[in-house]
């Protein structure tokens, strides 16, 4: 039920964005859709760790994400033809929620023909028990200081790539198929390496590793930016590792059987409240350091590659607490 409604709140949100009569309507709508999303995730990442026994969890979230990713790559693609064909970013979302709610309406009717169990119900005060829980849990906090430097690197990159790329001349077509590569990467680096890590074991090691190479990936991007070819490949291996490292963090804490059991959902909505927090103050502050930067392209490629560098030191703290 939850599951449902978060896709039907982020269906509607994409839909009404197209009919926004000013900046409060879009930011109220844009907000529903955040809103519908904080609901969603976490719910069906609790419904994958019942369904999905702890090593193949991996494979499970792996599906899922590169759903997500893939689909992102997709819209990168339709963006262009639909903003040169109408010059309206209104038809964009008009298309994208009219596509959201068809999926919502079809979601309704095929999960309304299998039985799944709901979670019991419980007292008004289990909210709170719930965090006190999740709070009590080393492994979940551990978890959530990464994903503040994961989310401000991933994300500060993902936002900045388009506009790097048109500082830098690029054309709208031209932007958009390195976006669309980007996201594709994404999409096979939330299946693979997460699946690796239901093979290897080791998590928390592939995190550390992950996080050094797309440090020194960045460092290489700043230095090569000029050529179009080297940077479309560092950004699909970047997009890769991003995608990774954000499974992997996900599958530490909920791969605990007592966690899984319990409180999975709640788990994920904490680790994704951390990644929201570290994106926002990193492109805030990121944003802050441009304005008195002599090279935007160094300055913003350094600085996330500096996060990639305290995820990847500090995950090496997480060994012995998640081991």
């Amino acid at each position: 039920r939850t599951f449902l409604t978060g896709v039907s709140l982020m269906a509607i949100g994409t839909l009404f964005t197209a009919f926004s009569l000013g900046f409060y309507s879009l930011f109220f709508f844009t907000l529903l859709s955040s809103f519908g999303l904080t609901l969603y995730v976490p719910s069906l990442i609790q419904l994958l760790s019942r369904f999905f026994e702890k090593n193949d969890r991996g494979l499970g979230i792996g599906l899922l994400g590169s759903t997500v990713r893939i689909s992102a790559a997709s819209t990168f693609m339709i963006a262009p033809l639909v903003l040169l064909g109408t010059d309206s970013w209104r038809w964009l979302f008009m298309i994208l929620g009219s596509i959201s709610c068809m999926i919502a309406l079809f979601l309704y009717h095929r999960l309304s023909l299998f039985d799944i169990e709901e979670e019991p119900s419980s007292d008004s005060s289990s909210l709170v028990t719930t965090f006190k829980n999740i709070l009590n849990e080393k492994i979940i906090i551990l978890t959530a200081i990464c994903r503040i430097f994961l989310g401000g690197s991933s994300q500060s990159f993902a936002g900045f790539l388009p506009f790097l790329l048109q500082l830098t001349g690029t054309s709208l077509g031209s932007s958009s198929f390195v976006l669309a590569l980007f996201w594709v990467s994404q999409g096979a680096g939330t299946i693979l390496v997460p699946k690796l890590s239901d093979i290897i074991k080791k998590r928390v090691i592939l995190v550390t590793i992950l996080g050094l190479i797309a440090s020194v990936s960045l460092i290489l991007l700043a230095f090569t930016w000029g050529n179009i070819i080297l940077s479309i490949v560092l950004s699909i291996i970047l997009g890769f590792i991003f995608a990774g490292i954000t499974e992997i963090l996900f599958l530490i804490p909920i791969s605990d059987p007592v966690i899984a059991k319990k409180y999975s959902g709640g788990a994920t909505g904490f680790l994704m409240t951390f990644g929201a927090l570290g994106a926002l103050s990193s492109n805030l502050f990121l944003g802050y350091l441009l304005d008195y930067s002599a090279s935007v392209i160094w300055t913003s490629l350094a600085f996330i590659a500096s996060l990639q560098l305290l995820l990847a030191f500090f995950s090496i703290f997480m060994r012995r607490s998640v081991s």
